[in-house]
């Protein structure tokens, strides 16, 4: 329920913040019109684009310019900035700040089925107790695939680790595609070689499969199935959450391929549901930090 107004007269840029710059990239003296754009939103303190904009455009004023210069590697992918040191020139074309509204009764009812402000905090309360609740058992049976798959002893198909990673690959780039990405200008922003990246992609591929065959093979002692019932019974869940039919759900799913993927994750979802059964679990009662307290070191 924000709201964002502009700058008052010769208010300057701070943390927070929302602004719209232009931006130009020069390599050696000359412009580099693809590295540039144009109305690019950021907030002043949360970009990850150009983290060097958190702190440049702190103290700007609308329409003024800025620059900051970033040295890519020589093991940078694209050729014609590996090894360079690129300018890039910003401008700030909108600068507004975030204004808060009052939190009163009338707040609660405008945002809200409940008449006071009190009800409202507690059903966020409420909400963020059963959000903290799912994070909590989420840890739990994280450790518990972790514990067991670091326990097992198998060796893990290289073909099964190829081509985890080409569809997590795909994935990525049909993302940043909806984006209006690619992933190679991806890559150029976070300073990444492709075959660094595909590296981690990769490791990540292989544990993941590692896991999933340790899975499989307790499910497999189990004697865990999913029967015809219990898929029915999740698409019938997700045609409620996507506001679809049944059939509408299936027929995706078969034409997409996903059917087998929901099938594999409910038989997942059992064993897992097994593990957190059979271990022996131990909860700890953690005290709230204090504001500034730095974390407690890790053994």
């Amino acid at each position: 329920m924000a709201k964002y107004e502009a700058l008052p007269e010769g208010e300057a840029v701070a943390k927070g913040d929302l602004v719209v710059v232009d931006y130009e990239m020069w390599v050696e003296g000359e412009k580099r019109e693809q590295g540039g754009a144009t109305g690019y939103p950021l907030e002043v303190g949360a970009d990850e684009l150009f983290p060097q904009l958190n702190d440049l455009l702190i103290g700007a004023q609308q329409g003024e310019r800025r620059e900051f210069e970033q040295t890519y590697p020589e093991s940078h992918a694209d050729a014609e900035v590996a090894g360079k040191t690129a300018t890039f020139k910003v401008t700030v074309k909108v600068a507004r700040r975030r204004q808060m509204p009052e939190l009163d009764d009338a707040f609660a009812k405008q945002v809200s089925d409940l008449a006071t402000l009190q009800e409202l905090r507690d059903r966020v309360q409420h909400n963020l107790e059963a959000v903290g609740r799912g994070f909590a058992e989420d840890d739990i049976e994280n450790q518990l695939i972790r514990q067991v798959s670091e326990a097992a002893s198998l060796d893990v198909p290289e073909a099964l680790v190829n081509r985890e990673t080409e569809r997590r690959i795909d994935e990525i780039s049909r993302a940043l595609e909806q984006r209006r990405d690619n992933l190679r200008e991806h890559l150029r922003r976070h300073d990444r070689t492709y075959a660094d990246w595909r590296a981690d992609i990769e490791a990540e591929s292989r544990q993941e499969v590692r896991k999933a065959l340790v899975l499989d093979e307790i499910g497999l002692r189990e004697g865990i199935k999913v029967n015809d019932e219990e898929a029915q019974e999740e698409m019938h869940r997700l045609a409620e959450r996507d506001n679809l039919t049944e059939e509408q759900v299936h027929a995706r799913m078969h034409e997409s391929g996903e059917l087998n993927r929901l099938v594999n994750r409910l038989y997942h979802r059992k064993i897992i549901k097994l593990l957190v059964e059979s271990a022996e679990i131990t909860e700890e009662e953690v005290a709230p930090k204090e504001e500034g307290e730095a974390e407690a070191p890790q053994s």
